[in-house]
């Protein structure tokens, strides 16, 4: 799939080729490592540079949705830094779940991805074979996905969604960090992580959000906070 899609914000793919029982795939060179480590490294990024990571990745995939792919496990993990000077330019990779036709409501069923970034339609649809029950659009899921990942950038903490009495929570912006962050960065989260798939925006949608085109921002943001808050974790994806 990856050979045949072209965004400078998408890993590439130099070639792939087969030998024996193996398969090789040849990427470009990347060589700031993941979007993971790199927030580990600076606590929390500020809103700034969450802003051009943002951008970066929703014109990825609003790339990826016109064509009607799904990448459907969108972490900081899979997300690549060029360089090890840049803390922005960033490249989507690992499209191993990654689904074509996947857009609409009916584009996904698989039960698939990392659960702590997974969209509550998915999370809802698993059953003991670990499959959906029901269809749900890939592109809506991963702009959820997405969502938690500004969460993390801008917090360097994972939200702590959860099911209560059959119903899902949101975000919460209670924890004393959340103080410094402009009520545009916080309104962009609620969208992307709305509760019904039908409410959030596309990824092109999103874009024209104001803080995408503003400088808003809080001043009183400090570069970092203490090793002790980051409590993001890496967690393995599930795959049927």
């Amino acid at each position: 799939m990856l050979r045949n899609v072209s965004h400078p914000a998408i890993v590439t793919v130099r070639d792939a080729y087969s030998e024996d029982a193996s398969f090789a795939i040849v990427m470009q060179l990347v060589e700031g490592g993941d979007l993971f480590d790199r927030i580990v490294k600076r606590k929390r990024y500020r809103e700034r540079d969450a802003r051009d990571v943002m951008s970066h990745l929703l014109s990825a995939l609003a790339y990826l949705h016109a064509r009607g792919i799904a990448h459907r496990d969108i972490k900081p993990e899979n997300i690549l830094l060029r360089t090890v000077d840049s803390d922005v330019d960033v490249l989507l990779t690992d499209f191993g779940l990654a689904k074509g036709t996947a857009v609409g409501p009916h584009g996904c069923r698989t039960f698939c991805g990392t659960p702590q970034y997974l969209a509550p339609e998915v999370m809802e649809r698993q059953n003991e074979d670990n499959l959906a029950t029901g269809g749900y659009d890939g592109a809506a899921a991963d702009i959820w996905s997405l969502g938690v990942v500004l969460f993390v950038l801008l917090s360097g903490t994972q939200p702590a969604n959860s099911k209560v009495e059959n119903k899902w929570t949101t975000c919460s912006f209670s924890e004393g960090v959340w103080q410094d962050i402009s009520e545009g960065a916080k309104d962009v989260i609620r969208r992307l992580t709305a509760i019904d798939a039908n409410e959030r925006p596309s990824a092109a949608a999103a874009l024209l959000m104001p803080w995408f085109s503003s400088q808003q921002s809080s001043q009183k943001q400090a570069d970092s906070v203490d090793n002790e808050d980051i409590v993001i974790h890496d967690q393995k994806r599930q795959k049927t």
